[in-house]
């Protein structure tokens, strides 16, 4: 439900907030729509540091919108990530190589994490590569082609999922059957072995979105979550599926279900930390607001706790619409030491100090849940007049990278994908990384009455408060800008 908004924080900024800026990647390869997609790679090198993968599925330096994947080794003095180790190129115009990714679970057993890449476009191979002490190798160790319909666009590494010890590969296919299916290609020491399909069905379709869910029925083993992504705005669930003893069990066992007002639901998922401290992991589902009307609507954060099921246990949405917060989501891991995960969320289309700047917000967990308004908040801090007019696009993607410093919490990547250049064509884009660290929250302070709404409203360019809320209204600036970046190339990637 909807918790009203019955104080403020004090203002939280700088050190007093739990994330502080951090080091900024920028890509090397002009219009490649670097950072457009970003996740933990695991430890491949076996450093103990956790590394990064960069999708920029945009790039034509090989070919026509082949692709690349980009791959950064943690430095092991803490002080973030080497420049470039590695990476890979499509081999197939309009694939669209590094659209999809996912890796940080070890599918072969020797203790490297390992990583695969898949494509966007018009391509449907997935690569794995093996991680090594001197990082993977440049040819994919494993491919599997799915020959069509839209495999590989959506993936993720699960953990042990079947109870053989070794991580699983799930690889989705929303245009797979009648109503989508989701691949899971169980690890070995020889690699992946023989894939389970998981169907879906008229009213539950899945495979548009695939996510890592942790252990939400506590039972040792990897679970999958898993909704029909930007293929069905209107879509009424996303499906749980648990993992069993020699496989995933067939039959989800718990359908989230998607409040009336929280359109595009399944556009992003997220699992794997324990936001309410009951000892299950917990799912955050995003909802950006696009419906299947040309108009954007308000964007929503929703969660569930353990494998419940039904409609969500918490709801966090943005006072004015356009904000496409939702957009992406992640569970950050625990960012201020708490001992609760926190939840990080993106908002592209989020403007207050420059024009379609986008945003990130954070809310940290607690017994109840995250908490009603965002504890921490960034902006693109990047005008679109100054990049050839389109969106910065700040938050398209979000990630929680693991402790990359060595202080024990959790730190979060934010990529910006239009930034670098003074063209859209020219763009380089970024990762924006954001390090943990202590925090207390501000003592509240009465405010005299009900906002109306728990979440930062910073679309408008209004007055900032201490919980990082503006008015609910936009400026008359913002006001005329919104419409016109509903034309921009800032709609679903």
């Amino acid at each position: 439900m909807l918790i009203p908004l019955l104080a403020l924080l004090a203002p939280a900024q700088g050190s007093d907030a739990p994330l502080e800026p951090g080091q900024i990647l920028v890509g090397q390869w002009p219009g490649a729509d670097f950072g457009a997609a970003i996740l933990s790679a695991g430890d491949v090198d076996l450093n103990t540091k956790p590394d990064l993968l960069v999708g920029a599925p945009q790039d034509s330096s090989e070919g026509t919108l082949r692709g690349r994947a980009v791959l950064y080794l943690a430095a092991r003095d803490n002080s973030g990530y080497d420049q470039v180790a590695w990476t890979v190129s499509g081999e197939i115009d309009r694939g669209q190589y590094g659209a999809s990714l996912a890796g940080g679970q070890d599918l072969d057993g020797d203790g490297f994490s390992d990583v695969a890449v898949g494509c966007g476009g018009s391509c449907w191979v997935v690569d794995l590569y093996l991680g090594t002490k001197a990082g993977p190798g440049l040819e994919p160790d494993w491919s599997v082609d799915g020959g069509g319909g839209s495999f590989g666009h959506a993936m993720a590494m699960l953990g042990d999922a079947d109870g053989d010890g070794y991580a699983d590969l799930a690889v989705g296919d929303r245009l797979g059957g009648e109503d989508g299916t989701v691949h899971i290609y169980p690890g070995g020491a020889d690699g992946p072995g023989a894939a389970q399909q998981l169907v879906g069905d008229p009213d539950h379709a899945i495979g548009g979105t695939v996510a890592a869910a942790g252990d939400l029925d506590g039972d040792g083993l990897a679970d999958l979550a898993t909704g029909s992504g930007v293929e069905d705005p209107l879509a009424p669930s996303v499906s749980v599926f648990l993992g069993a003893a020699g496989g995933l069990d067939g039959t989800p066992a718990a359908w989230l279900s998607r409040p009336a007002d929280a359109l595009g639901m399944g556009v992003s998922l997220g699992g794997g930390g324990d936001v309410d401290g009951d000892g299950r992991d917990d799912l955050v589902v995003g909802a950006d607001g696009i419906g299947d009307d040309p108009a954007v609507g308000y964007g929503h954060v929703l969660g569930w706790s353990g494998a419940t099921g039904g409609l969500p246990a918490w709801q966090r949405t943005d006072s004015v619409p356009d904000t496409l917060l939702g957009r992406a989501v992640a569970i950050a891991g625990d960012v201020d030491g708490d001992g609760y995960a926190d939840v990080l969320a993106g908002r592209p289309g989020w403007q207050e100090d420059q024009e379609l700047e986008g945003g990130a917000v954070l809310y940290v967990g607690g017994p109840t849940g995250p908490g009603a308004w965002p504890a921490w908040k960034a902006g693109g801090d990047q005008a679109a007049q100054d990049h050839g007019g389109a969106w910065i696009a700040f938050g398209q993607a979000v990630a929680a990278v693991g402790d990359v410093d060595g202080d024990d919490r959790a730190d979060v990547a934010v990529s910006a994908i239009n930034t670098g250049a003074s063209t859209y064509e020219a763009r380089l884009g970024e990762v924006r990384l954001f390090m943990g660290t202590a925090w207390t929250p501000p003592a509240p302070q009465d405010t005299g009455g009900d906002s109306g709404d728990p979440a930062d409203t910073g679309a408008g360019g209004g007055e900032e408060t201490g919980c990082g809320c503006a008015s609910a209204l936009p400026s008359p600036a913002a006001a005329l800008l919104l419409p016109l970046a509903l034309l921009l190339p800032w709609r679903r990637r």
